[in-house]
């Protein structure tokens, strides 16, 4: 019996050395097939394609702090690759491409994600990364409004088509839609500044000589001080026009006129309230 047993062992250890143990790459395949894309496997690096994407503008400030996040606590969310068409051992990104060179940036040599099956229709691979876009609460909102404007084009739809597509309002469309169409010059300006969706609408229409301004001033307080009094003019604009009364706001206004203007529309609209208690019932 004891023979029997050493025997046993000795050709499993001649059965090892006859048959070499699978490569990384064919346990990726094997637990790609098994698990599929609810497995997060370790994938190198340089196995990894970038094609195009919906998202053309990358912050390299904030994929820095990413990397420096990465290398202390490690990738919180795995990115998403599809098989490679051809070569088993190579993948094509989907999304997570700021977490992919935030790798890069740390030397790293590979990086959690889930494989998903191999597509040819654009259409598939830009909603999928545009909806994980949409998705990101640190979005710009000229980032948000390239990449929804660009698979837009890329899809042939109108603005209507677009909005149901992607379940938004026609409305936030347009808006985008107004965002993507602003100057390189505002668009510049902008990137830099942590505005919110509501702040960068109020550049739309913004003069350029007052976004050369904001470009050409190296002092924090002089542009927000700059955008307040835009936003300001504005905002009086707007009032004014809600209540029926025709004040013409200039860009250089004195910032007194300013207000002088703003309590004009002030006093108009508390005289229209108090007649408005003191109107009779029919």
């Amino acid at each position: 019996m004891k023979n029997k047993e050493r025997i046993s062992k000795n050709m499993d250890k001649t059965l090892q050395k006859i048959s070499p143990s699978p490569s990384d790459a064919e346990d990726r395949e094997y637990k790609i097939l098994t698990y599929k894309d609810s497995i997060v496997l370790d994938i190198p690096l340089d196995n990894i394609e970038i094609r195009k994407q919906v998202r053309t503008s990358f912050n390299e400030e904030k994929i820095s702090e990413m990397s420096e996040s990465i290398k202390d606590r490690g990738l919180s969310q795995p990115i998403s690759v599809m098989k490679h068409p051809t070569d088993r051992d190579r993948y094509i990104i989907k999304f997570g491409e700021n977490r992919y060179r935030a790798h890069k940036l740390i030397g790293a040599a590979t990086i959690k994600g889930r494989v998903t099956e191999y597509t040819e229709d654009p259409v598939e691979i830009s909603l999928a990364q545009l909806d994980e876009n949409l998705q990101r609460i640190d979005l710009h909102p000229i980032d948000t409004a390239e990449a929804v404007l660009l698979v837009k084009k890329d899809l042939g739809l109108t603005l209507e088509k677009m909005a149901k597509k992607i379940h938004r309002s026609l409305s936030w469309i347009k808006k985008l839609s107004q965002i993507n169409n602003l100057s390189l010059d505002k668009k510049a300006f902008l990137r830099e500044q942590e505005y919110t969706f509501k702040e960068t609408m109020s550049f739309i229409d913004m003069p350029e000589t007052d976004v050369a301004g904001l470009l050409a001033s190296e002092n924090n307080n002089d542009v927000s001080a700059k955008k307040r009094q835009y936003e300001t003019r504005e905002g009086i604009k707007e009032m004014a026009n809600a209540v029926g009364l025709k004040l013409k706001i200039h860009n250089k206004e004195p910032e007194d006129e300013v207000l002088r203007k703003i309590g004009i529309c002030e006093n108009f609209i508390i005289r229209a309230r108090k007649q408005l208690k003191e109107r009779k019932p029919r």
